[in-house]
């Protein structure tokens, strides 16, 4: 079985991690030309980290942030609502405060050390579904064929 993800974003990056680790075939592209530096995203909370846990170890990601035990909104100087999130008697007591982009480069490391790397400016321009497998033609004339196609590339997807 072959399988292309689109995106390389969390969803794509762990959808790739977690095939990889199966022993399945994929190939992951993204149209942007590498990694993007911004946060779209600050925190991972402790089901995702639960999630994740099998996969990448949440000290990959602990490195890179901090634990997130609530929040307090403010105006001028005046609190005007905390939320506690309390404690969980689980194996992650909290959510971690961490840049999406960190916890991109995480994932992507995860996904090295599997064999697969991001094909970073690849972009989609045409996928034809047929029954039994999905023909891709990607912006420099390339064409691929693959059991599966996973669109995680955003609002536009695939």
């Amino acid at each position: 079985m072959s399988v292309l993800v689109c995106g390389a974003g969390p969803t794509g990056l762990v959808t790739a991690i977690e095939l990889a680790r199966r022993g399945i075939d994929v190939r992951i592209v993204d149209a942007a030309p590498e990694p993007s530096q911004l946060s779209k995203a600050a925190v991972l909370w402790r089901r995702s980290l639960e999630v994740l846990h099998p996969s990448v170890p949440v000290e990959r990601f602990t490195a890179h942030g901090r634990p997130v035990h609530g929040i307090q909104f403010e105006a001028d100087g005046s609190v005007l609502q905390e939320i506690d999130f309390g404690t969980n008697a689980g194996k992650f007591p909290h959510g971690l405060f961490i840049p999406q982009n960190k916890t991109e480069a995480v994932l992507n490391a995860a996904l090295e050390s599997l064999g697969v790397k991001v094909e970073w400016g690849t972009e989609v321009k045409e996928v034809s579904p047929c029954q039994e497998y999905v023909d891709v033609q990607f912006s420099d004339g390339e064409y691929s064929r693959c059991d599966w196609l996973v669109g995680a590339d955003g609002a536009h997807s695939t």
